[in-house]
């Protein structure tokens, strides 16, 4: 019904998104949008009526899951130019719904902004990963005293938004100079076992898991901590709010 150019859309939704959808099953949203996610709950979406169900056989019957509604919402808005119930959106509520429809790329791209932000260089990443490791950054060409002071900063400002550290990967990021981002949608038996990872996660802080990075807590960081993560969260935020 309409035209509308890929570098207008959001990420998460654009053409190569979709055709990887589709085709190869992969860029599928990273976080369960079903079930008793957190991600079930956003709360804006029961002000918009599902599309009723759809039988397209004798044995299958289609209907609109969360994702789809999301969708459908955005482009309608970029197609009627309207943004009645993207418009209205907190800017929390806005950051609930990028994290929702974020596909495993996009936080692959998160793990590399970060990486940044603590001053660590980017030595594998997307799409290539390492053991159970997808992004790696490190310090290790610097001198001893520069490096230890960059990892001690590194460890300061990933505690100040809720990571708990194991002992265990304390040591292995002092040992090795380097810090590895696991971004699956959940965590493996490999990696809860290695203790040489740190699993991104859409959620808030749970005290008892160790070695995690909540997304929903960097996003109320001090910009000045992880500006680089700031400036594309406000990216994303800015697409989806301002569809046209």
């Amino acid at each position: 019904m309409a035209s509308i150019p890929r570098s207008s859309l959001i990420a998460p939704i654009d053409s190569l998104s979709v055709w990887q959808s589709f085709n190869r099953r992969t860029f599928q949203p990273m976080f369960s949008l079903k079930g008793n996610s957190a991600y079930t709950k956003l709360s804006w979406l029961d002000d918009v009526p599902a599309l009723e169900p759809l039988k397209v056989s004798d044995k299958e019957i289609l209907t609109e899951g969360l994702f789809g509604k999301i969708v459908r919402i955005y482009l309608d808005s970029i197609q009627s130019k309207s943004n009645t119930h993207l418009g209205s959106l907190s800017n929390s509520e806005l950051t609930k719904t990028v994290f929702a429809m974020l596909n495993p790329a996009q936080v692959e791209t998160i793990a590399l902004h970060i990486c940044n932000d603590l001053q660590f260089i980017a030595d594998v990443g997307m799409g290539k990963g390492l053991d159970v490791a997808d992004v790696k950054g490190t310090v290790r060409h610097l001198d001893s005293a520069q490096r230890s002071a960059r990892i001690n900063r590194a460890i300061t400002k990933l505690e100040s938004v809720g990571v708990n550290f194991s002992e265990r990967l304390r040591t292995n990021i002092e040992a090795t100079s380097s810090l590895r981002f696991q971004c699956k949608a959940r965590p493996t038996s490999a990696s809860e076992d290695l203790g040489t990872v740190l699993l991104i996660d859409p959620g808030v802080a749970d005290s008892k898991r160790t070695d995690v990075l909540f997304l929903e807590n960097l996003a109320t960081s001090k910009p000045n901590d992880f500006q680089m993560f700031h400036d594309w969260l406000e990216v994303l935020r800015f697409d989806l709010k301002s569809a046209h």
